[in-house]
């Protein structure tokens, strides 16, 4: 009995130190996350990149000094890891950089056009432009199925019928290219 006793100690005391080295044995891995604005900010780590923002990274060893946070046209921004919130991650701010005179440069959404335009004539040219569009589509369409009549019955009216109306297209397209022209003259060239 006593042997038993001691076999089943000398048994649980062998799987105890067992556990205790495969617990040490683990791998312990330390999760970072840095982000920015703007995004696709460079991320330099001791002369390397580690990636541009946002980036999700992991190490076997935790990270110790200065990152380097990097863009075109933005002041660089460094962070001391030492701060690092490992619950949270970090989120930096990069700022633009400034012309030398300390003004931001904007772009000027107003119009273009420094003289006053012709309204009335636009708006003919355009109601011109898409009225000859209209019937150029359907004399067309109305030429392609009289063709299509003339193939299936050969009836020679609907062959001359087909070529009125292909002849209709051709003009009112070029009277579409006309109108067209001349939109685009009281638009933009007319002072």
């Amino acid at each position: 009995m006593k042997k038993i006793f001691f076999i089943v100690i000398l048994i649980t005391l062998f799987r105890t130190l067992n556990a205790q080295e495969s617990k040490d044995s683990v791998m312990k891995y330390y999760s970072y996350f840095f982000n920015s604005n703007p995004y696709n900010a460079e991320i330099i780590y001791l002369d390397s990149t580690l990636g541009i923002t946002p980036l999700r990274f992991f190490s076997v060893n935790k990270l110790q000094g200065l990152l380097i946070f990097k863009k075109d046209k933005f002041r660089e921004k460094l962070f001391n890891l030492n701060d690092y919130d490992f619950s949270k991650g970090i989120f930096i701010e990069l700022e633009p950089i400034l012309p030398k005179d300390g003004n931001i440069i904007f772009k000027n959404k107003q119009t273009q056009f420094n003289t006053k335009r012709n309204f009335f004539a636009i708006g003919g040219f355009g109601a011109a432009v898409l009225a000859s569009l209209l019937g150029t589509i359907n004399f067309k369409d109305v030429a392609n199925k009289s063709y299509n009549n003339y193939l299936s019955t050969l009836d020679r009216n609907e062959y001359d019928k087909s070529r009125k109306y292909d002849l209709y297209s051709g003009l009112t397209f070029a009277a579409m290219e006309a109108a067209l022209a001349g939109f685009i003259y009281f638009l933009f060239i007319d002072k």
